[in-house]
C-alpha cells in the first residue's frame, strides 16, 4: 500500500472509531469536513456559545466575516481572529 492509500485508510479507520465512540464529535469532524471551515473559527465558535451559555443562560452569538475572513466572533466577550475561514485542503 503506498503512502496516499495508506493514508485515505487511515483517516477512514479513525472515522469509524470517532463515530462509535464520540458520535457527537463526529458530526463536528464530518461538516468541517464537508465546509472546510476552519477548526479555529469553529474553536472559538463554540468557546463564544459556551459563554453565552455559561453567563446567564440566553443571549447570542456573532461571526462577523470580510472578503472571506472571520474577523471577529462575539459572544459574552469578543475574540478578535482575522483567519481564513474556509482552509483549503491540499
Amino acid at each position: 500500500m503506498n503512502q496516499p492509500q495508506e493514508q485515505v485508510s487511515n483517516e477512514r479507520q479513525f472515522e469509524i472509531i470517532l463515530q462509535e465512540l464520540a458520535p457527537e464529535l463526529y458530526l463536528i469532524y464530518e461538516t468541517q469536513k464537508l465546509t472546510n471551515v476552519s477548526w479555529e473559527v469553529i474553536r472559538e465558535a463554540i468557546i463564544a456559545l459556551h459563554d453565552v451559555a455559561w453567563n446567564g443562560g440566553w443571549g447570542e452569538v456573532r461571526i462577523f466575516v470580510s472578503n472571506g475572513k472571520t474577523m471577529t466572533i462575539q459572544g459574552a466577550k469578543s475574540r478578535k481572529l482575522e483567519t481564513e475561514t474556509i482552509i483549503v485542503n491540499s
